[in-house]
This record gives structure tokens, C-alpha cells and sequence, in this order.
């Protein structure tokens, strides 16, 4: 069965401790004898779970003391905590107030100014604006990573931004794509950065080098991730392979390809680790993956690390086992059909480098139990997610070991039993968390079984249910449109 519940260590059972005392502690006034004894890791690791578990001013005024080095607010925090950490924090590496509306700029600008050191810096949907962006270049020297998306900033407060950056969120702003090139242009070492608009951003790069005659930006940018592409997409990525040399991470989502655009990835990029192929509603299922798609890993396949197809007609998994030995993360999504490995021919060659398998089927997909059986083979499996998929039903799992997986995600597979869960939790295994959502076999009296096994052999297992006869949440939803619903929960 999953492993039990092992004892907390003496260091969490101490800053569990000091965090439900912490009231009393604060009351009867020994509580600054404490804090300031502690450095370091478990410093930071205490004020985070007070910040956590406390809304209150007056823990908050004791806990916000000058030797704490990171400083992670909640979105509801009061005026006075973040002016506690403008007036006692200089030694600051990582500052995190996404959404914290309550920090007025010049607060903001204050705690950037005081400190130096500062590493990671996440000020994702807050006030500011191309102040604070300058304070930020003129400050933080240090800075690695940078999330100002879905603030107001613009084209030329980012040009204030310190050359040490290597990833920067400006997703949801006023950064137009011009303003992205001569950001590329001052920041040539930037290895990622997210932003909605890549494919106009290119299209500036090549009117630029038009005009000077020819293009001459070169840029370390290590991910590229082209979304919903307007135009010639294989003009895009001419563009890219020039300027963009060192890209390790290619997506193309909800984009119109076709046998021109995917002869532009053939040898494009030799150091490719992760590709995603995704075709748009109007294009899906157009393109053959033997005609293809197989060139393109047949230049790249031997570096893939990650590989993600969406909305194709067919995949054969053999070849991409073949193609791509060195895969660990493989993502299927609103795939037709599937190849047929028939039983006397099951493939020598495992995928055994692969760790995390993906299968979110729409209605009419197929595939055979033989083929789900190869993919489930793989001998370093620790994640697997499957929708929709009929054929996991006893005759796999029965022949198959999950006992080395940590997740096992099932949604609307409907060949499901109480008996398989049963058995998964009756054998040794490494398994942290079983997600069952609309399962037919998998009701509320399954559930409560489950819950109750889990209490009783005081499991380490998280298991997550969900049971609804309307339909899967993802059933017409693309993987960029999961990511999309993920990430909005930050405002729930």
C-alpha cells in the first residue's frame, strides 16, 4: 500500500508549535527574545506559516523583523504589513505580493530601493508602473526573475530593467511587441519571457532587418511559445531560427500548420529538449504524422526531453518511442486514433526514459488496450494523467505494475472499479495522490471506502473526487485552455 504517515521531524513540530502559541507568546512579551536568535532558512520557514495562518496586524507587526530574507504576503494583507517590510527589511532576496493592491507604488518603490540583493521579485497584477521599473533597474542589480503581468507597465519602463534578468513575465500589460524587440535588443542574454504577442514580436524583427537592410538581433532566449499565430507562421519561424539560435523550447498552440511550417522545425534548432506541436480548430486533423511530423523528429527527436501533440489525426507511439529515446514527459491531447500493436508484435524498445504520460482523449478517440498497455510499460512512470480513455479497464491493469507511479489522475475513464483502487491500496507503492473525477464505477459510497481505508491505514495519500453526469470538464478544451483555467484560480 502507499506509505503511512511517518512522524513530523522535531523542526516542524517546534514551528508548528511556536505558530499555535504564537498569540500567547506575543501577549506575555517573550516572543522577541525568540525570533531574533533564529537565522536563516528556518527564519523564513517560521514567518511563512505565521503569514499563512494569521490575519492578524499585530502577529504580523512581530514576525516582520530586518533578518528575514524572503517576504511572501497574501493577497488580503492591510496596509501596515507592507509598510512594516518598507521600514525593517534591507536583506531581502525574494519579495512575492502578487495581487496585493493594498502596496501603493511608493511603498513598492521604497522596498525595491532598500534592497540590493534581491533575486526573485513578483509583483503580478498590482499597481505598478514604469516607476517602479526604473527603481527596479537602478536597484536590484541582482535580479534573475521578474512577474509584472497583468500590471500597467509599457514598452519603455521594461528598458530600465537590469541586465542580470533571465526570465520575465509581461503577459496581460501595455508592452506592445515593438517594445519587445528593443527590449531583446538591450537584454540580449534574457533566457524566457512570457508574452502573448511572440509572433508579432518576429514580424518586427524582420520589418526591422528590412529596413537596416538585414537582421542582425541575436538573443540566448532559451523558449519560444508561439499561441494562435495571424499570418504566415513559416515566416515566424524563419525569423526565429535567425535571431533566436539557442532556443531549448518550441510551442506552437492553437496554430495553422501545415507541411510548410513543420519542414521549418526540420533542423531548425539541434538542441531542442521540448516541443509542442498543437493545431488549431480549423486546421486540426489536416496534417499526416508519417509525412509530417516523423521528419521533424527524426532531425529532433533525439534530444526531446518533452513532447506534447494536440489535435492530429493519427500518432504512432512505436515511432515516437524510436525517434525520441530520451522522453520523459509525453502529452497526447484530442488525438483520433492511435497505431495498433498487435499481440505478437509488442515492440522490443521501451519508452524508458519516460516518467510523465498525458492521454486527454475527446469523443471517437481510440485506443487499443495493447497500445495503452506499452505506453503504461514504461519502467520510470511516476505520473500518469488519462481522460476519456475506455480501454483502462481490468485486462491493463492487470498485467501491469503501478506501484511506482506518486500520481494517477482518471477522468471519465468509465472502466474504472472500486476493486482497482482497492488493489492499488492493498500493495506497496509510492503513490502521493489518486484523482477520480466523473467515474462512472467511482460514486460517493466508492469514495467514502476509499476516505475511510486511507484513515485507517493513515495513508500519505491525497485522493481528489468529483462526480458529475455532465460531461468532463476538458472534454472540448484544448491544453492551453487547461493552463488558462488553472491559472485563474489565483483569483479565486
Amino acid at each position: 500500500m502507499p506509505r503511512r504517515r511517518s512522524p513530523a521531524s522535531l523542526e516542524i513540530i517546534a514551528l508548528k508549535s511556536i505558530v499555535y502559541s504564537i498569540e500567547d507568546v506575543i501577549r506575555v512579551d517573550r516572543f522577541a527574545g525568540l525570533l531574533p536568535c533564529l537565522t536563516g532558512t528556518l527564519l523564513n520557514q517560521l514567518v511563512a506559516r505565521i503569514v499563512d495562518e494569521y490575519g492578524d496586524d499585530d502577529v504580523f507587526e512581530a514576525v516582520v523583523l530586518p533578518q528575514i530574507t524572503q517576504v511572501k504576503l497574501p493577497q488580503g494583507s492591510s496596509t501596515s504589513v507592507i509598510r512594516w517590510v518598507e521600514e525593517r527589511c534591507t536583506t531581502l532576496t525574494s519579495l512575492q505580493i502578487p495581487y496585493l493592491k493594498t502596496a501603493s507604488m511608493s511603498i513598492v518603490n521604497n522596498i525595491l530601493e532598500r534592497n540590493p540583493n534581491l533575486e526573485l521579485v513578483n509583483l503580478r497584477g498590482t499597481s505598478i508602473n514604469d516607476q517602479t521599473i526604473k527603481s527596479i533597474g537602478s536597484a536590484c542589480s541582482k535580479l534573475q526573475s521578474l512577474d509584472i503581468s497583468r500590471t500597467g507597465i509599457s514598452d519603455e519602463g521594461i528598458l530600465y530593467l537590469p541586465l542580470s534578468l533571465r526570465y520575465l513575465n509581461i503577459a496581460s500589460t501595455n508592452v506592445i511587441p515593438i517594445g519587445v524587440y528593443h527590449f531583446l535588443q538591450k537584454n540580449p542574454h534574457i533566457c524566457k519571457v512570457e508574452y502573448e504577442a511572440w509572433d508579432e514580436v518576429c514580424r518586427c524583427i524582420q520589418i526591422m532587418g528590412e529596413a537596416e537592410g538585414s537582421v542582425c538581433l541575436r538573443s540566448d532566449l532559451k523558449e519560444l511559445a508561439l499561441v494562435g499565430c495571424k499570418g504566415v507562421l513559416e515566416e515566424v519561424l524563419e525569423t526565429a531560427s535567425l535571431v533566436f539560435p539557442s532556443l531549448v523550447s518550441v510551442s506552437l498552440r492553437k496554430c495553422d500548420l501545415n507541411r510548410r511550417t513543420l519542414e521549418c522545425l526540420q533542423g531548425a534548432w539541434k538542441h531542442l529538449k521540448h516541443l509542442e506541436l498543437g493545431n488549431s480548430n480549423f486546421s486540426q486533423y489536416t496534417i499526416s504524422f508519417y509525412e509530417h511530423v516523423t521528419p521533424v523528429l527524426e532531425q529532433a527527436g533525439h534530444s526531446l526531453h518533452s513532447l506534447s501533440l494536440e489535435k492530429l489525426k493519427y500518432v504512432d507511439v512505436v515511432s515516437i518511442s524510436e525517434l525520441c529515446p530520451r522522453l520523459s514527459t509525453l502529452k497526447l491531447s484530442r488525438i483520433l486514433s492511435y497505431s495498433n500493436i498487435e499481440p505478437n508484435q509488442f515492440p522490443r524498445r521501451l519508452m524508458n526514459e519516460l516518467q510523465e504520460l498525458v492521454i486527454l482523449n475527446s469523443l471517437g478517440s481510440r485506443i487499443t488496450e495493447k497500445t495503452l498497455i506499452f505506453l503504461l510499460s514504461s519502467p520510470k512512470l511516476d505520473s500518469v494523467s488519462l481522460q476519456l480513455v475506455p480501454s483502462f479497464h481490468s485486462p491493463v491493469w492487470d498485467v501491469l505494475d503501478f506501484t511506482g507511479l506518486s500520481v494517477l489522475s482518471l477522468e471519465e475513464c468509465h472502466g474504472v472499479s472500486l476493486d482497482f483502487i482497492l488493489n492499488l491500496l492493498r500493495k506497496e507503492s509510492t503513490l502521493q495522490r489518486l484523482d477520480s473525477y466523473s467515474c462512472t464505477n467511482i460514486g460517493e459510497e466508492e469514495r467514502d471506502i476509499v476516505l475511510d481505508i486511507i484513515r485507517e491505514e493513515n495513508l500519505d495519500l491525497e485522493f481528489n473526487w468529483h462526480f458529475s453526469r455532465l460531461g468532463s470538464l476538458h472534454l472540448d478544451l484544448d491544453l492551453l485552455e487547461i493552463e488558462e483555467i488553472q491559472n485563474r484560480a489565483e483569483f479565486l
